[in-house]
């Protein structure tokens, strides 16, 4: 027999140890390499002024494709049934950050139900 039961753990949603759900998540979500390399910061020229601001363009565009998929994949996460506090746990971000950020579209106004 054992030293007793087992301590609860509330905020534990899979019953796992947290060192276990840590090395899963840690291998479960492969890095993404960046497609693009960052420039040298300097004050050259104007043509590489106008690279740097070639770099700021595609990096924004890069950075919008990426909230709007993880948009789509915390709506689709939500549709199967994870809880916002399921998903802060994943994600690394609050539950509360999460479930703020779907009540707002792009323009900060409260979406409509």
């Amino acid at each position: 027999m054992t030293g007793g039961p087992e301590p609860l753990r509330p905020f534990d949603p899979d019953g796992e140890e947290p060192a276990a759900r840590a090395r899963a998540s840690s291998t479960a979500t492969p890095a993404v390499p960046s497609t693009v390399e960052t420039p040298p910061c300097s004050t050259g020229d104007a043509s590489e002024r106008t690279d740097l601001l070639r770099y700021v363009a595609e990096a924004a565009r890069m950075e919008a494709s990426a909230r709007e998929g993880f948009d789509a994949a915390v709506e689709a996460a939500r549709a199967a049934g994870h809880s916002w506090r399921t998903l802060g746990i994943a994600t690394g971000i609050p539950h509360q950050t999460l479930h703020r950020r779907s009540q707002h579209d792009r323009s900060g106004r409260t979406k409509e139900a």
